[in-house]
C-alpha cells in the first residue's frame, strides 16, 4: 500500500478539500493545486474565510461537497446506498 500526503491510496473515494470563500474556490488541503473555482460564494461552515470540505469521487460521478452541510449527508447516504446494493448483487450473482 502507497502512503502519499493526499493521503491513503486505496481510499480515493473521499479526499479532504479547502473552500476560500474569497476567492470562490476549492483547493486540496495540503497542496494548492488542482483547484475547482466556482462563480459564487456557499454558505460559511465556520466563523473563517474557509470551510472544509470534501471531493467525493466514483467512476459514475464526482461531487464537492462543504463538510456538515445537506449536500454532504446526501453523498454520504447515497454512497452508502450504492455499497449495499453493490453487495446484495454480489450475493445474488453467487446462487
Amino acid at each position: 500500500m502507497q502512503q502519499s500526503k493526499m493521503g491513503n491510496t486505496q481510499d480515493l473515494k473521499k479526499l479532504p478539500m479547502v473552500f476560500h470563500h474569497k476567492s470562490r474556490q476549492f483547493s486540496h488541503s495540503t497542496v494548492p493545486y488542482p483547484r475547482v473555482e466556482i462563480a459564487q460564494d456557499l454558505p460559511r461552515q465556520t466563523t473563517g474565510d474557509t470551510s472544509p470540505a470534501t471531493l467525493w469521487t466514483s467512476f459514475n460521478w464526482h461531487a464537492l461537497t462543504l463538510d456538515g452541510s445537506p449536500e454532504e449527508e446526501f453523498e454520504k447516504l447515497s454512497r452508502e446506498s450504492g455499497e449495499d446494493w453493490k453487495e446484495l448483487l454480489e450475493m445474488l450473482s453467487r446462487t
